[in-house]
C-alpha cells in the first residue's frame, strides 16, 4: 500500500509485479509490461485518483495462476489482473512515463489497513455484471463514463487515422486528435461463436468511439483455395496526450488472460 502525495496536475503510472530470474535483465527505462509484467494503470487527476489517496495491492497466489487485486482507499479500484505465472519469483514494482511539470511522489503509509477480501469479491462481481451489459466489442470502462463520454469521444476524432493489425505489437505513435483503426481478417469458421473483447490502461488518453463498428464478408484465396473471412474494424481515438496500452482478443467470452499489448504513444 502507497499513499499518493502528487501535488498537482495528471499522470498515468502502473503498480503491479514484474517476474526476475538470473538469465532476465530488468529493463528500468520500460514500463512494468515492457518487463513481462503484470499491473493496473491508475491516473492521478483527471477523474483518477486524487491526492492522499491510499492504494493498495493484494497478490493473491492460492489458486494455479496468481491474480492482483487493487483498491483504492479501501475500495474495490475497478482493476483485477490474472492469469499470472508462478514459475519465477514476482516483486512489485512502479512505472510511470512521467509528465512534464509534475512532481511524480508517493509514500508508504505508517501503517497498512488489510482490505477486505469479502466486500472486494462482490464489487468485483457487481462490477464484471455491469460490463457485460454492453456487449460484444465494447472497451472495458465503467459504464457511466462509457455512457457520458461517447459522443465527445466520437468528435474528438480530428486528425488522421492509423490502421493497426491486430498482430501488431510495436509501439505505435500518433498525435492528439488521431483515431487508431483496430483491424482484423479471420476465417469464419473460427469467428462463429466469439466475439471481439478490448481493454485499455488509461483511456484519458485512448478511448474507443463506440459508435463506430465495420464488419463485412470477404473471399480469401490461400495455398488455390478460396475460403470465406470476416473483416472487422474497431475504433479508438486519442483524446489524451501520454502512454498507455491497448489489447483486443477474439474469444467466447471475456478472458481472464489477454495477449501481448499494443504500446501507444499520444502526443500534442
Amino acid at each position: 500500500e502507497f499513499i499518493d502525495r502528487i501535488p498537482r496536475g495528471s499522470v498515468g503510472f502502473r503498480v503491479g509485479v514484474v517476474p526476475r530470474s538470473a538469465s532476465t535483465a530488468l529493463n528500468v527505462d520500460g514500463d512494468i509490461l515492457d518487463n513481462e509484467g503484470h499491473g493496473a494503470w491508475f491516473t492521478h487527476g483527471a477523474g483518477g485518483v486524487e491526492l492522499e489517496a491510499r492504494i493498495g495491492v493484494a497478490l493473491d497466489l492460492r489458486y494455479r495462476t496468481g491474480r492482483l487485486l487493487f483498491f483504492v482507499n479501501g475500495e474495490f479500484a475497478h482493476a483485477t489482473v490474472e492469469g499470472i505465472p508462478k514459475d519465477r519469483p514476482l516483486y512489485p514494482a512502479f512505472s510511470s512515463p512521467g509528465k512534464q511539470g509534475v512532481e511524480l511522489t508517493m509514500c508508504t503509509p505508517t501503517a497498512m489497513v488489510a482490505p477486505d477480501l469479502k466486500r472486494h469479491a462482490e464489487a468485483e462481481g457487481r462490477y464484471a455484471a455491469e460490463r457485460g451489459r454492453f456487449g460484444q466489442g465494447q472497451v472495458l470502462l465503467p459504464p457511466a463514463r462509457l455512457a457520458d463520454s461517447a459522443a465527445q469521444v466520437a468528435q474528438a476524432h480530428t486528425g488522421t487515422t492509423v490502421e493497426v493489425p491486430s498482430h501488431v505489437r510495436d509501439t505505435v505513435d500518433v498525435q492528439l486528435g488521431d483515431a487508431l483503426l483496430f483491424v482484423d481478417a479471420a476465417p469464419i469458421e473460427t469467428v462463429e461463436g466469439g466475439e471481439w473483447f478490448f481493454e485499455v490502461d488509461d483511456p484519458s488518453v485512448l478511448a474507443q468511439d463506440v459508435f463506430y463498428r465495420h464488419q463485412e464478408y470477404d473471399f480469401q484465396t490461400s495455398e488455390g483455395e478460396q475460403r470465406v473471412v470476416l473483416r472487422i474494424a474497431f475504433k479508438f481515438v486519442c483524446v489524451g496526450v501520454g502512454v498507455t496500452w491497448l489489447r483486443g482478443v477474439l474469444a467466447a467470452e471475456r478472458p481472464t488472460t489477454w495477449p501481448a499489448a499494443i504500446k501507444v504513444e499520444v502526443s500534442e
